[in-house]
């Protein structure tokens, strides 16, 4: 998507702490768009540019900085908002690969405390900044479950079980 990079660039050249505040928003952008009552708006060819306008001060714009504003409104007057959802992500993704910073899915069997969280996660990352997603599943009865990219990790006791018994039954 062409704005990708002219949206990454244009917060860049205002400065990390913009750059990082655009990010947050569209981490922000992101979970919005998991909505399906916003996604219906963005995806309506019946609105105007200023109905839309009208749902984002609504809803996104108290929430974010001018600059991700002044990009909002650059995908409207170019008629490209319902692309809004793409560019939430690609710019998230973007940041994230400049950055180095990984994206860590962490499934539980139970809670566990922060610093404990952080110390497994560091045994993966190799020393890289992570975002960390996590889940509390009480059926793996114990372990945990790590994704980082397209690399999975599961030392769960239900999957060590279902090993056992695969083993068993063949």
């Amino acid at each position: 998507m062409p704005y990708i990079n002219a949206f990454y660039n244009k917060a860049s050249r205002e400065g990390d702490q913009t750059l990082k505040k655009v990010y947050e928003d569209f981490l922000l952008i992101a979970e919005f768009c998991k909505d399906s009552h916003f996604l219906s708006v963005l995806n309506n060819p019946t609105l105007s540019v200023s109905q839309v306008n009208d749902f984002f001060k609504a809803t996104i714009f108290a929430h974010t900085s001018p600059t991700t504003k002044s990009m909002i409104d650059v995908l409207m007057s170019k008629d490209r908002i319902s692309d809004l959802p793409d560019m939430a992500k690609g710019f998230v993704n973007l940041y994230q690969h400049k950055n180095n910073i990984v994206k860590v899915y962490l499934t539980l069997a139970k809670a566990m405390d922060q610093a404990k969280i952080d110390k497994l996660v560091a045994k993966y990352t190799q020393g890289k900044q992570a975002e960390i997603y996590s889940e509390i599943q009480p059926d793996l009865i114990g372990g945990y479950i790590i994704q980082i990219d397209q690399n999975r990790h599961d030392t769960s006791v239900k999957y060590k079980l279902n090993q056992v018994s695969n083993q068993i039954l063949s």
